[in-house]
């Protein structure tokens, strides 16, 4: 009932446009809402979008600039935070190296000693180190057996004891 009213009023305007000589695209309706799209949809008027403004234009382009910036923000200070790992490490390595370098004089210091001395103190040497690490050997091999014992008797002792007080042992009857 009322589509075929809203029908009678499309052509009633449409025949009003005509004789006013008005294109049926030109003619919009001044009421709004799902009443004026019905209508605009009868007549077969599609409303015109408004042109974007500079403002809104201005605000879109603003909002896309604002997020690219704070992801370029989040992408340097990743990148700061790789740079100054990658500073960290080669600062450490050049620690390293000075160490190393260290090292490497002081060794070459010793070789230089040692090449003025004959083979046979070398020999010599090397026997007296071979027989102070023997006989610090054998004292650990007496001490590892030491300590051996004393806990095959202290796990004796602390057995019986418990035994004792839990009742398995019994002495005397």
């Amino acid at each position: 009932m009322i589509t075929g009213f809203l029908r009678a009023i499309a052509e009633l305007l449409r025949a009003i446009a005509k004789v006013l000589g008005a294109s049926v695209d030109a003619v919009s309706f001044s009421f709004g809402g799902p009443i004026g799209e019905l209508a605009s949809v009868i007549v077969g008027v599609r409303p015109k979008r408004a042109p974007h403004t500079y403002e809104a234009r201005m605000s879109s382009i603003s909002a896309r600039l604002s997020e690219t910036t704070q992801e370029a923000q989040a992408l340097f200070n990743e990148l700061e935070s790789n740079m100054a790992a990658r500073k960290a490490a080669l600062d450490d390595a050049e620690v390293r190296m000075a160490s190393l370098a260290q090292q490497e004089a002081k060794t070459a210091q010793r070789i230089k000693a040692l090449e003025g001395s004959s083979p046979e103190a070398a020999a010599a040497f090397h026997q007296l180190l071979d027989a102070s690490l023997a006989e610090g050997s054998r004292r650990s091999n007496r001490r590892d057996l030491v300590i051996f014992l004393l806990g095959i008797v202290a796990s004796i002792i602390v057995q019986v004891v418990y035994g004792f007080f839990v009742g398995d042992i019994k002495i005397g009857h």
